[in-house]
Order: C-alpha cells, then sequence, then structure tokens
C-alpha cells in the first residue's frame, strides 16, 4: 500500500513516515539551535549529543509505549 499525500494531477508524490520523521527531527534541531544562540549559548554540546538524545527519546518513546 503507498499512501498518496499530494497528487497534482500529472504527478503522485507519494510521502513515507520515515520521511517525516527526518524532517521532523531536522526542523526540531535547528529550532533548539537558533534557541540556544539567541540565549547566548554555545550550540556545540547539543549538537554534539544529538545522537544520544535522539536514542533516549526514542528509547523512551517506546518504552512509554509499552508502559501505558
Amino acid at each position: 500500500m503507498h499512501p498518496i499525500h499530494l497528487n497534482l494531477g500529472f504527478t503522485v508524490i507519494h510521502f513515507y513516515e520515515g520521511f517525516y520523521f527526518l524532517v521532523s527531527i531536522l526542523v526540531a534541531s535547528w529550532l533548539a539551535a537558533r534557541q540556544l544562540r539567541k540565549a547566548g549559548l554555545d550550540t556545540g554540546p547539543f549538537l554534539n549529543n544529538l545522537s544520544w538524545i535522539l536514542v533516549g527519546a526514542v528509547l523512551g518513546a517506546r518504552i512509554a509505549h509499552y508502559l501505558f
């Protein structure tokens, strides 16, 4: 099954959940880094630990889904 999210008439564009997940991570990371810069803080530690933040978020969501 291919979900259709955008039908332009001459072409159909299919999007998948993974694409939305990637876009949300990129936008949230960019917004968080922008807020850190606006507050006058260094973005280095945030960007260096971003992969661990994402791992913790995914594991926490899975555990919460299992428990509740």
